[in-house]
């Protein structure tokens, strides 16, 4: 529990950080560009609360309740990568350096990548305990389903909500990416940058632990 507090006071910092940077480029020059970022981390920050929900909920099992919570966090999870694709919008702007807005999109992009990895392994925790024999193979398979969620929102400029609120706009989407060459190679790419980035996280937390 010490570990999980010390976790979250950790992202929070980062959050914090990342907001202090936008609040001096808008005092440098007084423009509102970028604030809609803080909306996109707080997206990020929404699997690790349904990651926690989840958890709870498997104290008094229900399985609907498990399924609808495990759904919405497989919706939302791609919101906390998709932030490193709000690099795209660097730019040069008088008055500030670009090497400003670099560090500041990567700061945001950053503690929402480790927000959806803390996710990810909360709910990998949490799927070993009440499905040991299926648990890494669900998580595996939300690999490319999270990155192709990515796609959708970048590209697509879908949200997390659009299953409820325009199901049959998704559904042709979906059907319209399943042949998009680039759709393709962002899934495959960011599968394995998530995949390799969470085995890190692992490896990370387990050397901590033998110490």
């Amino acid at each position: 529990m010490k570990s999980r507090t010390f976790q979250l006071a950790s992202l929070t910092a980062l959050s914090l950080l990342s907001a202090s940077f936008l609040v001096i480029r808008f005092g440098l020059l007084r423009s509102g560009w970028y604030v809609m970022i803080n909306w996109n981390l707080f997206l990020a920050w929404l699997p690790l609360v349904f990651s926690l929900w989840f958890e709870k909920l498997t104290h008094q099992p229900s399985r609907l309740k498990l399924v609808a919570v495990g759904t919405l966090w497989l919706l939302f999870f791609p919101n906390a990568p998709y932030v490193i694709t709000d690099l795209i919008h660097i730019q040069n702007t008088m008055g500030i350096p670009v090497w400003h807005d670099a560090v500041m999109i990567f700061s945001y992009a950053f503690v929402s990548l480790l927000c959806g990895l803390l996710s990810f392994h909360w709910m990998r925790k949490n799927l070993l305990r009440i499905l040991p024999q299926w648990a890494d193979y669900l998580m595996l398979a939300a690999l490319p389903l999270s990155s192709f969620g990515i796609y959708l929102g970048r590209v697509k400029r879908l949200n997390s909500w659009h299953p409820f609120t325009h199901p049959t706009l998704l559904v042709r989407q979906i059907l319209e990416s399943l042949v998009s060459k680039q759709a393709m190679l962002m899934t495959l790419e960011f599968s394995v940058l998530l995949g390799i980035s969470y085995l890190m996280l692992l490896s990370l937390m387990e050397n901590e632990r033998s110490y």
